[in-house]
């Protein structure tokens, strides 16, 4: 069962629409006639919506699924009663969602808590008794579609962003396809599937890129969520002077946006734009150490074997 935080853990962007907030109004008001309904899925007219009232363990879920863009909004009722919990979900891929919670709004900016990652198969978002709706992929799930000039943003204390250049494809030492490119030094950086890496391997992303950098070793596990789009997580650890890195720190979302097809070799940086990066680098390291926290122990293991 999830249960909903009305602690807020983090600010997140307002997201939705004019046309979802009146369907979430509808539901606060079809949630208390449900046993009237004799399905409990719906489509919006125009194909774009599913509207769902269903129960997840003991509480009711009234939520409207963008077959878009796969988010998902609405309210979530527990059979204690009490006021009607929001909730807004991320779609991460492989049926994956990333929840947040908020308890209510009394002025912006409004607060939403990072609730957990929760899996909701393609079919409870099915009118029952016809098929379920197959969601269009990404135009390709080879690393080639992956190919271009990447920006990643994640939010410890600060908001970071770095530039990736994902080039070309080859194979690992370990023999599994890759792709080669680099950051915006020219350092190398590796981007491989998960499974590739380490088969069977239980973490929900498709891919894993390692860069190690500035004295500081950056990780990231990530669906491609759309063409141009990737979400994911973001860690970091303190490169030791041998090279190898020290304990990851930290778990932070972490969004992604393809801002070019062209991955080819940036101009000549100049020593300030260089010395600005790794300071980004080391402020990366140094506010993960602040945060404290061990990152799944999974993830130091996938970098580790992507070094390979």
């Amino acid at each position: 069962m999830l249960t909903l935080s009305s602690s807020p853990a983090r600010f997140l962007r307002q997201k939705g629409t004019t046309m979802l907030r009146l369907m979430i109004a509808g539901l606060l008001l079809a949630a208390s006639s449900a046993s009237a309904q004799t399905s409990p899925v719906t489509i919006s007219p125009d194909g774009q919506f599913a509207i769902v009232q269903k129960d997840l363990g003991a509480e009711r879920w009234a939520i409207v699924q963008d077959r878009n863009n796969r988010t998902i909004t609405g309210n979530v009722f527990s059979p204690a009663g009490g006021p009607a919990q929001f909730v807004w979900c991320d779609s991460i891929g492989n049926s994956n969602y990333r929840c947040s919670g908020s308890s209510g709004c009394a002025q912006q900016p409004c607060q939403w808590a990072s609730i957990a990652t929760v899996t909701l198969p393609d079919s409870f978002f099915a009118v029952p008794g016809q098929p379920t709706p197959q969601p269009t992929p990404p135009p390709t799930s080879s690393l080639s579609g992956l190919l271009g000039t990447w920006e990643f943003t994640f939010k410890i204390i600060t908001t970071f962003t770095f530039e990736y250049r994902l080039q070309q494809l080859g194979t690992s030492t370990s023999g599994y396809p890759a792709i080669v490119g680099v950051n915006e030094l020219g350092d190398r950086i590796v981007v491989a599937r998960v499974q590739d890496i380490d088969p069977g391997n239980g973490l929900p992303y498709e891919y894993a890129l390692a860069e190690k950098a500035a004295g500081t070793c950056q990780f990231y596990v990530f669906n491609q969520t759309s063409t141009d789009r990737v979400a994911g997580l973001h860690t970091a650890a303190f490169q030791l002077s041998n090279g190898d890195c020290d304990d990851f720190l930290g778990e932070d979302d972490m969004a992604g946006i393809r801002t070019s097809r062209s991955a080819s070799a940036q101009t000549a940086q100049t020593a300030g734009v260089k010395n600005a990066r790794k300071a980004r680098s080391r402020a990366v390291r140094s506010e993960a150490r602040v945060s404290g926290e061990r990152a799944d122990a999974a993830l130091g293991d996938l970098f580790r074997r992507l070094q390979q």
